[in-house]
Formats: C-alpha cells, sequence, structure tokens
C-alpha cells in the first residue's frame, strides 16, 4: 500500500510534544495528589482531539494521550495512586510506540522535500538514501540545509547516492552545504554537451574530489539496486541546453513506481517515452516546477499518474502554470505542491 502525508512544520510538532510533556507532568502530580485524576482526564482527552486534527502522526499520539487520561482517571478512581504514577512514566514510551505500531514499517519513503522553488528529492530504503537534486532559487532558503536536516533525522550521516538531473542553481546550489553535513559515497552527474554551465559542473567535481565520493558522469543508462529499491536511470535524451540534456530517474518498489524528470521539456518526455516506454506510474514529480512547457497531456496520457508532486515556491514565472494544473486534473490525479503542503512524503508498505 501506499500513504501520502504532508509535514506541517516543526513548530506545531514541537508544541504537541510540549504539550504531551505537560500532561505527562500533570499526571505525575496526580500520583501525589496534588491535582485531581479527573481534570488530568478530561485535559488528556481533550488534547487528544483537538490533537487528532494535526495529522496522522500526531494523531496517533493522540490516541496515546487519551488513553492515558481515562487510565489515569480509572486508577485514581479505585485509590491506585501508585498506578498513575506508573502511567506517567510511560507516557513517552507511549508517544514513541504508538506511531510505529499504527503505521508499520515503511519498505520505502520518497520525500519531496520544501525547499521553495526548486527540488530535492530524498529516497529511503533498507538503510540506504538516495537524493536527487539539491537546490533552491529563495536565498533565504539553503536546499541543502534542508536535505541534511531530513537525512539526519533518519539517523544517518552519510548519502549513498547522490544525483544530480541537471546543472542549474535551483537544483544544485545546496551541494555545497549538503557535502560538508553529510558524506556522499557516489555521485551521478549528467555528462555535459556543450559549454553550458561547465564551470558549475567543474565546481561539483572538485567538491566531491575533496570528499574523497565516487563520480560518474552518465552517457549511457543505469541501473542500480538499493535496499530493494530499483533505481533506473536514463541518460540525457534532449538537446539545446540544460533542461534537455538532463537525467532522469524511476524509483520502483513492488509494483510501484516514481518518476522524476528534472526540468525535461515535453518534447523530450516524448524522447523518453520512445527511449523507455512509461506506463502506470503512480507518481509523478511535475517536470520544471509545474512550467507549461513541461508535464504535457501526451505524458500524462502514457504515464497514468495517480498522483503529481509539484516542487515549487516564490516565483515570478507563474509556476505551476494554469495549462499545467488543467491537464493533471483531466488526466484524473491529485496535485500535491510543496508551497501548499510543505514537505510531500510517499510510504510504500508490503
Amino acid at each position: 500500500s501506499v500513504r501520502f502525508s504532508r509535514d506541517r512544520g516543526p513548530t506545531r510538532n514541537s508544541t504537541a510534544v510540549g504539550i504531551i510533556a505537560v500532561g505527562n507532568f500533570a499526571v505525575g502530580l496526580v500520583s501525589v495528589g496534588l491535582i485531581s485524576a479527573g481534570v488530568v482526564s478530561v485535559g488528556m482527552i481533550a488534547l487528544g482531539l483537538l490533537l487528532a486534527l494535526g495529522g496522522v502522526s500526531i494523531g496517533t499520539v493522540a490516541v496515546g494521550a487519551s488513553a492515558l487520561g481515562i487510565y489515569a482517571f480509572g486508577a485514581a478512581a479505585v485509590g491506585q495512586q501508585l498506578a498513575v504514577g506508573t502511567a506517567a512514566a510511560a507516557t513517552l514510551c507511549l508517544v514513541v510506540a504508538l506511531p510505529i505500531l499504527a503505521n508499520g514499517r515503511a519498505q520505502m519513503t520518497a520525500s519531496v522535500l520544501n525547499v521553495g522553488q526548486g527540488e530535492s528529492v530524498l529516497i529511503s530504503a533498507g538503510g540506504e538514501t538516495a537524493l536527487v537534486d539539491c537546490g533552491s532559487s529563495n536565498s533565504w532558503i539553503n536546499a541543502g540545509t534542508v536535505a541534511a536536516n531530513e537525512i539526519n533525522t533518519l539517523g544517518r550521516t552519510e548519502l549513498t547516492y547522490l544525483i544530480l538531473t541537471h546543472y542549474h542553481s535551483d537544483h544544485a546550489n545546496g551541494l555545497e552545504t549538503l557535502f560538508s553535513r553529510v558524506d556522499v559515497r557516489r555521485l551521478i552527474l549528467p555528462a555535459l554537451s556543450g559549454a553550458e554551465n561547465q564551470e558549475l559542473q567543474q565546481e561539483i567535481l572538485d567538491r566531491a574530489a575533496e570528499n574523497g565520493t565516487e563520480v560518474t558522469l552518465l552517457q549511457e543508462g543505469e541501473t542500480i539496486e538499493m535496499g530493494g529499491v530499483t533505481l533506473r536511470l536514463f541518460p540525457p535524451l534532449g538537446a539545446g541546453g540544460n533542461n534537455e540534456e538532463g537525467l532522469s530517474l524511476l524509483c520502483s518498489c513492488g509494483e510501484f513506481d516514481m518518476l522524476i524528470t528534472g526540468d525535461m521539456d515535453s518534447v523530450t518526455e516524448g524522447k523518453l517515452l520512445d527511449y523507455a516506454p512509461l506506463s502506470d506510474v503512480e507518481v509523478l514529480v511535475a517536470g520544471h516546477h509545474g512550467s507549461k512547457f513541461s508535464t504535457g497531456a501526451a505524458f500524462l496520457e502514457a504515464l497514468e499518474p495517480e498522483d503529481v508532486v509539484i516542487s515549487v515556491g516564490s516565483n515570478s514565472y507563474g509556476h505551476p502554470a494554469a495549462e499545467t494544473l488543467g491537464r493533471i486534473g483531466e488526466a484524473g490525479a491529485e496535485v500535491w505542491r510543496t508551497d501548499q503542503r510543505g514537505t510531500v512524503s510517499i510510504r510504500v508498505y508490503e
């Protein structure tokens, strides 16, 4: 099965954790008779209802909070004050364990990170990670910091693969920070056929050499097996500029497929279909941040995506274009925009 979730931001999550901590302290006070167990139980149940509005993960914590509140009331009613204190100590265990029990263990997680007007997609499976692009054109967002934080949140300091679709700053200007924060085992770049952005390519190659990172300049297709997930890399297929001469990537996990095309235009989309006939792709990361020149009708008709994620932020280009949104709607796919939903995470379960 596949589940989508959106990031509501650290402030709300941190607030929820803080309130849970206060509730834990309050139940502790019940154990020494300083406040009424009934007051605590009502408060915890109310908290559960409020946090349930916050999404799956916080809502799951809310179940634990409500259950603890009911238990505190029942225990106090029969004079088991010690039991109430024990329940207080168990709150943190509930907070940690309940989301895991409720959601199970994802076989793969793909997160289209909220980097504003740019793109960065983190794929995690079997203890390994791959990051596709890392950049933003919004000066107040460092895509390298966002990506490194996400990797660290997984308890890791190493990136197995770093894949760059093309040499534009809104897909690559976070690499310097990323290299300084995490170890990158292998870097995969498109081979340049022209002079455009040779300087940026050399800067990236120099940084990779300093870090001892293995580098591949992709000219032909390649398939990578990573933690039970297959990453199929398609070489540059178009001509005329970086957008057309970029890499694209199909990520597959069981019957689930997700396609990432960078800033590919509709003409090159047609060439990709000729190169690798694709169909029944569950998730498409829209090309070029929802530009009207990408995510064409023929491409959508061939792929038949169920969901389309658009990585977009504050911009003067009119992204995502109304024409593109219209085509996606006509194709019957649901749209997930990072400027509206924050980081969009897709979890694939067995």
